[in-house]
């Protein structure tokens, strides 16, 4: 099974704070090896002393901890410099991304537009001509829409307001909606909902947006015969909600890339769909204190886990809250 955890950021500052406490403790380091160095000197010249000797083998235990420190900070900047190359591959492949979105929202406008030009030069109302350019633009207005979304959920400065809601309820939804999809394509979709309500406080429209989502490619992504299970539990202070399918899977590349916005990979055949299903559940997730995780296997289906607090409210930066105070 390929597993994936979107968290190269988190990463990349974990090996910047542990590089930079280990070199804060080199520096404490250096100054005791002084120190040690002189004590080494004045143990060599009286070995015969006891307490001289206490005093060397000190010494001696500072080196090998100063040696053991150096060795780790070492590691510590590899791990950077790997770190660093991943996070710039990721920005090449985001800035890549966006510009094919670009180009796919351009070439679906200009069949519009030519539609509409090619109707109106032949002074004929075409209503199939009418409802193709509908449809483009429409598609277009979706993608600009989700596309603002993802950015603005990543915002600071974005807090909305919140309520109770009951995420059993908003699931039982998304089924009802996305069942008929389902057994239309021979997909079997299995939801036990659980005895009692599973409340959070967060955006009703959000939570639609991260179960609709991951129900919907589920579906999408799944051979006739197949299966799509959805199961919600509550885990002491927080919500699992994992979507398993039987469907085609992912390739380790392609898991790789899937929060990108824009990216669908190549050997997804005639599924409709923006690529930017899977960035957007993530931008609802991340800020909010929740987690995603995929495993899959192609050929053998694919499992999301989300992971939620109760309290989905977003809590004001540390620099938002010293400028409220000034």
């Amino acid at each position: 099974m390929l597993s994936s955890e979107p968290s190269l950021e988190k990463r990349l500052a974990l090996r910047l704070s542990l590089a930079v406490g280990l070199v804060v403790a080199l520096a404490i380091a250096a100054v005791a090896y002084v120190g040690a160095d002189i004590a080494g000197d004045v143990a060599r010249n009286a070995a015969y002393d006891s307490t001289a000797a206490r005093i060397l083998g000190i010494y001696r235990r500072i080196e090998w901890i100063i040696y053991t420190m150096v060795a780790a900070l070492a590691f510590s900047f590899v791990g950077i410099v790997r770190a660093s190359r991943r996070a710039a591959r990721s920005v090449v492949d985001a800035l890549e991304n966006h510009a094919a979105l670009l180009h796919n929202l351009g070439s679906r406008n200009l069949r519009a537009v030519e539609g509409l030009e090619a109707m109106r030069s032949r002074g004929v109302y075409d209503h199939s001509a009418c409802e193709t350019a509908i449809a483009h633009l429409a598609s277009i207005s979706e993608v600009a829409r989700e596309n603002a979304d993802i950015t603005r959920n990543y915002s600071r400065d974005y807090h909305p307001e919140t309520r109770e809601v009951d995420l059993a309820a908003v699931v039982s939804d998304v089924v009802d909606t996305e069942g008929d999809i389902a057994r239309a394509g021979g997909v079997s979709l299995r939801w036990s909902p659980p005895k009692e309500r599973v409340v959070v406080r967060g955006v009703e429209s959000d939570l639609d947006s991260v179960v609709r989502n991951l129900v919907s490619n589920a579906v999408k992504y799944t051979k006739e015969g197949g299966k799509v299970d959805i199961s919600l539990d509550r885990i002491r202070r927080r919500i699992l909600l994992t979507v398993a399918d039987t469907g085609i899977g992912m390739t380790k590349e392609a898991m790789s890339r899937m929060y990108d916005r824009g990216f669908r990979a190549n050997w997804r055949g005639p599924v409709p769909g923006n690529g930017l299903g899977l960035s957007l559940v993530r931008s609802i997730v991340a800020p909010c204190g929740g987690r995603i995780r995929a495993t899959s296997s192609p050929g053998k289906g694919t499992t999301f886990n989300v992971t939620l607090p109760l309290d989905m409210t977003r809590k004001p930066s540390l620099l938002a809250r010293m400028r409220r105070l000034f």
